[in-house]
């Protein structure tokens, strides 16, 4: 009796046993499995360049100049700034050629010489003595006699004044700007800008046995200016006195 009733006793504790020892393996499958599945499904997360990030913001790749090229900027040693090709051409500004093809303008009457281009045009009314750049246009001088396009240079008939020195001339006149000292056939001369926007010129001033003689140059927009300006250069470095 005491043997038929041990029997299921050992039985039971075989299957206490073996339900644990079962739950352990498939554990240990479970997790020895996930953990191959982990090694060998794993992908790897890119890895970001910041520094490549970074230099392809627009604003953030200036160049030895300055200029933003993811912005479209290129430099043009022509013209000496950064700019898209597409919105302005890189072309040195034209300037007008004054090493060739010149005239030599006389005046006995007024005891004056000087040369200028050929295809620049001279007239003489009165007073004045005119040069009028190839393109240049005005409208009717009694009416107004504003530049409207291209450059104008005048040579005012020479007049007596009492102040006998052209730096008190100049500092006589209010509005004044931009002093410039000069030299003309070796007399002292003083230009200066007078006026502003496209009314602005600029006169250049010299006294010469107590006569005044005065040149203006006038030219409307910078581009203008920068392409005439040669023209007066050559006016001024040519001036003589011949009486």
């Amino acid at each position: 009796m005491n043997s038929q009733k041990g029997h299921p006793a050992k039985l039971e504790r075989s299957r206490g046993f073996i339900v644990p020892l079962i739950i352990a393996i498939v554990t240990v499958l479970v997790i020895g499995g996930g953990a191959y599945i982990y090694k060998t499904q794993k992908v790897e997360a890119p890895v970001v360049n910041t520094n490549s990030a970074t230099s392809t913001l627009v604003g953030n790749d200036r160049d030895a100049h300055g200029c933003i090229g993811s912005a479209g900027y290129s430099w043009c040693a022509e013209k000496s700034k950064c700019l898209r090709v597409w919105e302005e051409k890189c072309e040195a500004t034209t300037s007008t050629n004054v090493t060739t093809s010149l005239k030599k303008y006389s005046n006995s009457d007024w005891g004056i010489e000087f040369e200028y281009p050929n295809d620049w045009k001279l007239g003489q009314l009165g007073s004045e003595i005119s040069l009028e750049s190839p393109d240049f246009e005005y409208l009717n001088a009694e009416l107004d006699s504003r530049v409207l396009k291209g450059s104008l240079i005048t040579i005012n008939y020479p007049r007596l004044e009492a102040i006998v020195s052209v730096e008190n001339y100049v500092n006589s006149i209010e509005g004044v700007s931009e002093k410039i000292n000069l030299k003309i056939d070796s007399i002292d001369a003083i230009g200066y800008y007078y006026g502003s926007g496209n009314q602005a010129k600029l006169f250049v001033n010299f006294i010469k046995n107590g006569y005044l003689y005065q040149i203006i140059f006038k030219s409307v927009g910078e581009e203008k200016k920068d392409r005439d300006y040669p023209v007066l250069n050559q006016i001024l470095s040519t001036f003589k006195f011949t009486k």
